[in-house]
C-alpha cells in the first residue's frame, strides 16, 4: 500500500500542470487614490521595478490554553510585506515611496495626514508559465512603513541599485484562478511557453519568459 501511494506515476500525475514558479509575478499600486508622481512617472512604472515580493503570512491569536488544554482562535494578525525596487538613474522608485510617506507625516510641520488619504490597494498578482493568473492576493488600505537604507559601494561596478521597501495594511484578501488544465496542457505539449491569444500583455512576465526562452532554444 505504501509503494502504491508513493509512486512516481501518482507523483507525476499530481503535478502534470507543472509547479509554481516564484519569479511569475507582478506588484500593482492603485495610484489614482494617491496621485503620486516622481521621475519615472507614476505607480504604472513600478510594476516594472518590482524584483522581489511575497506572498503575506498572517498568525492566528488565540487564547491561553484552558482546562482542556484547548486555545480559541479569536483574530487574525496580518504580518507586514517586503517588496524591492530596481532603481533608475533618476531614482524615481525612491522618490516614489518618499513622497508617499511625506504624505503621511509632513517632514516640515510635523502634521499627521488623515488616514484615508494615504492609505491605497496594493496587488500582488501570481501567473503560470504561459501568463495565466493563478493568485491575486490585494492588500487592503496599505501604506509604507519603513524605507531601508541603500548602501553605496566604489566595488558594485556592474550592480544595479535597488530599494527595499515595507508595506503594513489592514488586511488582505485573496483570489485563487483555475486556467483550464487541458488548454494549459495542449499549449505545453506544443513547445514551451508558447503564448496564445488569451495572454495578457504584462511586460514583465513576458519579458522574464522571452529571457526564458532565448536561454532554452538559443
Amino acid at each position: 500500500m505504501a509503494e502504491e501511494f508513493l509512486s512516481i506515476d501518482k507523483f507525476m500525475q499530481q503535478y502534470k500542470n507543472g509547479f509554481a514558479k516564484p519569479n511569475l509575478f507582478e506588484v500593482t499600486i492603485a495610484n489614482h487614490e494617491l496621485n503620486l508622481m516622481s521621475n519615472d512617472g507614476t505607480a504604472e512604472g513600478l510594476r516594472f521595478a518590482c524584483h522581489s515580493a511575497q506572498i503575506p503570512a498572517f498568525t492566528m491569536a488565540t487564547t491561553d490554553k484552558d482546562m482542556g488544554f484547548r486555545s480559541i482562535g479569536y483574530r487574525k494578525i496580518y504580518d507586514d510585506v517586503s517588496l524591492s525596487f530596481y532603481c533608475g538613474e533618476n531614482m524615481g522608485s525612491l522618490e516614489f515611496f518618499n513622497n508617499w510617506m511625506e504624505i503621511i507625516s509632513n517632514p516640515l510641520s510635523n502634521r499627521v495626514e488623515y488616514y484615508q488619504n494615504y492609505v491605497t490597494t496594493v496587488d500582488i498578482t501570481q501567473f503560470n508559465r504561459l501568463g495565466d493568473k493563478t493568485l491575486k492576493t490585494t492588500l487592503y488600505e496599505a501604506y509604507p512603513k519603513k524605507i531601508d537604507a541603500t548602501g553605496l559601494d566604489y566595488n558594485t561596478t556592474n550592480a544595479v541599485m535597488s530599494i527595499n521597501i515595507t508595506l503594513t495594511y489592514r488586511y488582505h484578501k485573496q483570489k485563487y484562478y483555475h486556467p483550464d488544465s487541458s488548454v494549459a496542457a495542449e499549449q505545453r505539449a506544443a513547445g514551451p511557453f508558447r503564448w496564445g491569444k488569451s495572454v495578457p500583455s504584462i511586460n514583465p512576465v513576458m519579458g522574464i519568459f522571452s529571457k526564458e526562452s532565448q536561454d532554452q532554444h538559443g
